[in-house]
C-alpha cells in the first residue's frame, strides 16, 4: 500500500533528526527546542537515529508499491518465414 511507503518515509526522516541532533551544531539549536535531549549521550544518539533510519529505509523497500511482473517472450516453432509463435515463456522478474 501507499499508506506504508509514507509512513517509512517519514520514521526514516524522524530517523534522519535524531541521528542529526546527535552532531554537536545541530545539538545546540535542538536543545532550545528539547531541553531533555542534552542529557542523552551524543553515542546514544547516533545509534538510535541509526535504528530509526535503517527501519525507515526497510518500510520504503518493502513495502508494497507496484508489482513486478514477469516478462513474457515467445516460443516459436519452425524454421524462417515459416516460424510461428506456439506459446510465451516467463523469464523471471525483472
Amino acid at each position: 500500500m501507499r499508506t506504508n511507503k509514507i509512513a517509512g518515509y517519514v520514521v526514516s526522516l524522524i530517523g534522519l533528526a535524531v541521528f542529526a541532533s546527535s552532531l554537536d551544531f545541530i545539538n545546540l539549536k535542538v536543545v532550545k527546542f528539547l531541553p531533555f535531549i542534552s542529557s542523552i549521550n551524543k553515542l546514544v544518539l547516533m545509534a538510535v537515529g541509526g535504528v530509526i533510519l535503517i527501519a525507515g529505509l526497510y518500510l520504503v523497500r518493502n513495502s508494497s508499491g507496484r508489482r513486478r511482473t514477469a516478462v513474457e517472450v515467445p516460443i516459436f516453432e519452425g524454421q524462417g518465414k515459416r516460424r510461428t509463435v506456439v506459446g510465451y515463456q516467463r523469464m523471471g522478474r525483472r
